[in-house]
């Protein structure tokens, strides 16, 4: 079983996750991303256990426009033979800055009591990955 967000982001963190169970004999399993032109190996590894859970980590980098991406997973031993291609939409991240202050509304020419708060949302987003 493969797992992979329907929407990737551009220079964040993102995920996929493999899932094989039951398995029998060694195989090998290899992930590749196929985005703008390249084709970029996620992983190329031997699995010998039952059951294996595996997340592969990855970013790909900012690009013209929003696209799709291809992520193709093959698993492949003696006997067993496996292979999935999904489809993935790419969009560049955007940053969404939020700022609270003491009041609402302000007039003009009025200053605030120096209370306020700003996040920016792409900081945030980035700060939870890293936890």
């Amino acid at each position: 079983m493969v797992f992979v967000p329907f929407l990737v982001h551009t220079k964040v963190p993102e995920k996929v996750c493999i899932q094989l169970t039951h398995l029998n004999e060694s195989v090998t399993l290899s992930a590749t991303l196929e985005h703008a032109g390249e084709n970029r190996s996620l992983i190329a590894d031997v699995v010998t256990g039952k059951d294996v859970f595996k997340c592969i980590p990855f970013t790909l980098p900012k690009s013209n426009s929003s696209a799709a991406a291809f992520l193709t997973v093959l698993v492949k031993g003696p006997t067993l033979e496996f292979k999935s291609r999904k489809s993935v939409l790419v969009k560049n991240s955007e940053s969404l800055c939020f700022v609270q202050t003491d009041k609402p509304i302000y007039k003009p020419g009025q200053t605030g009591t120096g209370n306020r708060e700003g996040y920016c949302i792409k900081e945030i987003l980035h700060r939870s990955y890293k936890q």
